[in-house]
């Protein structure tokens, strides 16, 4: 079962580029996928941060102590 892709053009600083397809090449797969998963990465970064920032509206700050606990 093949997943549905959509093509995008986006500009990306040749410095960035060369890193990416190197990084491609040592993970074993293609540039868009691995651009895929470093797009999903940081989606669910963005996520966790917005769920961080509504636990600590609603708690109060996370303490390094908090941290440590969990560690």
């Amino acid at each position: 079962m093949s997943t549905r892709v959509e093509k995008k053009s986006v500009a990306i600083p040749p410095s960035l580029v060369s890193a990416a397809e190197e990084a491609a090449r040592r993970a074993n797969v293609s540039f868009s996928a691995w651009v895929s998963t470093a797009v999903a990465q940081r989606l669910k970064l963005e996520a966790m941060s917005e769920a961080i920032t509504a636990y600590e509206a609603q708690h109060g700050e996370i303490t390094s102590e908090d941290m440590r606990a969990f560690g």
